[in-house]
């Protein structure tokens, strides 16, 4: 499969590969050594899979919906990545079909969903907005358990911070701190890769209606202007143990030469438990053996954060 665009996740260090015109039918970990990774398994078989293309007027959206209502538990809704689709919880979401009513979707320009309209607004607040309207047309039952991984940290915080009355609850999958452009890409990253290399790239994926840079910038501003909403709310906060392990993609460790990653990794673990400490029933945990990708690499670890919540 030919490559138009490889270049580091908006919210991290992992990289991604996108296809040109066929990116949005393309499951985005195709290059993932998963095999290597010791704690990977089958994906489990999806239960009671519904899905269901949700009309917003100017594109379609798919939605992935496993599970049955409980009216004692919240229904469960995935955030994936950016340029990430909904098979980024694979591994998770079946385990927690088992046990309540869960959604994930494909946001626009990726997976099965159409493409980004023109003029779409990608940043949280647009993306927060357009995952409420998709959750009112499906009628899923309220509230919502909302687990986002990497920049779909910032992406369900924001929705919570628009919809609290909706939100039970956060699992954030590694997201991307609020202050990820001051306390991560300046002082850590080599600054020729990020303003010739890393930015422009970002902004490249604008083009296939991914958001770009200064949507990320945007989105975690927005993102930390909705801390207080924090102040009561369960949130489990996963960190990695380090971004890059010795089983992420090639890609990944060409691009260590460029970052200092050790002070980068131990920076990341502070910010990542100020967040859960926003909360008076924040928990925060290191996700051990585990890079960026803690859905892929440690599904185990967001289930038991998710079945905290639940419980």
């Amino acid at each position: 499969m030919k490559k138009s665009l490889s270049f580091l996740l908006a919210v991290m260090i992992s990289m991604v590969a996108f296809t040109s015109a066929a990116s949005a039918s393309s499951n985005p970990f195709d290059d993932y050594p998963e095999v290597n990774n010791p704690y990977t398994v089958d994906p489990p078989a999806p239960v009671s899979l519904v899905e269901k293309y949700v009309d917003l007027g100017t594109h379609q959206i798919y939605a992935n919906i496993q599970g049955e209502a409980d009216n004692n538990r919240p229904t469960v809704v995935f955030e994936a990545g950016f340029g990430q689709d909904s098979t980024a919880w694979r591994y998770v979401q079946p385990v927690i079909a088992e046990q309540t009513l869960t959604v994930s979707y494909d946001r626009s320009s990726l997976g099965k969903s159409d493409a980004t309209p023109m003029g779409s607004n990608r940043d949280a607040v647009g993306i927060a907005t357009e995952l409420h309207q998709i959750l009112e047309e499906l009628q899923v039952p309220k509230p919502y358990l909302l687990v986002g991984h990497s920049m779909g940290g910032n992406y369900v915080r924001v929705f919570q911070g628009l919809y609290p009355d909706e939100v039970a609850g956060i699992v954030s999958v590694d997201g991307t701190v609020d202050t990820f452009e001051k306390d991560i890409l300046l002082p850590y990253f080599d600054h020729d890769f990020l303003f010739n290399m890393y930015i422009p790239a970002i902004d490249d994926a604008g083009e296939m209606g991914l958001g770009n840079y200064e949507d990320m910038i945007y989105s975690n501003a927005q993102a930390y202007g909705y801390r207080e909403a924090l102040a009561n709310l369960p949130i489990f906060v996963l960190s990695s143990e380090k971004q890059i392990m010795p089983y992420s993609p090639v890609e990944d460790q060409e691009t260590l030469q460029f970052i200092d990653l050790d002070q980068s990794d131990l920076r990341w673990h502070e910010l990542q438990a100020e967040l859960a400490a926003e909360s008076t029933q924040g928990t925060f945990m290191i996700a051990k053996d585990s890079a960026h990708e803690i859905n892929l690499y440690r599904p185990d670890i967001v289930i038991q954060a998710i079945e905290h919540i639940l419980e």
